[in-house]
């Protein structure tokens, strides 16, 4: 009611004008949030291609950069310094632009390709596991009737033994009972 006298429209939140540690993180975060969200909009997430950036116009060359070629020095007609100056940055390596774009392409294509002999691989595994898994399956069963016979097959037996065996060097890895987990 105080509030309508006065003609105030709404209530200023407190916190806001009592100065705390948390004040400035707040507003760091404000600021930080806005940046993105304007990153966002405004980017497009291709990669930076400094060229079409400027729209193919030619670059002024700094002072600071250094001479491609060696010179000679003046006083001796000597080789320029092995070492690099100071205050002289080095022109070469790659372009920010074209390099790291081709080598992510060709890095992403390497991994389409991989993942795709790999789900070839894991198909065949499959296939050829069902297939050994339902001739175990049968032999269990023909040595069970077998048994309740009182007959035996030699040539089952000698199937379930390479069925079973194992490349010498590999360990079975030992079944350990699963223990329920507590927080």
């Amino acid at each position: 009611m105080q509030d309508a006298v006065r003609l105030i429209p709404q209530v200023t939140p407190f916190h806001d004008s009592i100065p705390t540690p948390f004040h400035s993180a707040r507003d760091n975060l404000e600021f930080v949030q806005w940046s993105k969200r304007f990153w966002d909009q405004n980017f497009g997430g291709q990669g930076y291609d400094a060229v079409a950036r400027r729209r193919g116009a030619p670059t002024d060359t700094p002072a600071t950069i250094a001479p491609l070629a060696p010179t000679a020095r003046a006083t001796g007609g000597g080789h320029a310094p092995a070492g690099r100056a100071g205050g002289k940055t080095p022109i070469g390596g790659h372009r920010a632009g074209s390099q790291p774009n081709e080598t992510v392409l060709n890095l992403q294509s390497q991994l389409r390709e991989m993942s795709t002999h790999l789900e070839g691989l894991e198909k065949e595994r499959d296939f050829y596991f069902a297939k050994l898994r339902d001739i175990e399956i049968l032999v269990q069963q023909q040595l069970e009737v077998l048994e309740g016979e009182g007959k035996d097959d030699v040539t089952l037996r000698d199937i379930q033994k390479i069925l079973y065996s194992t490349e010498e060097g590999f360990e079975v890895p030992e079944q350990q009972p699963d223990e329920e987990e507590t927080f």
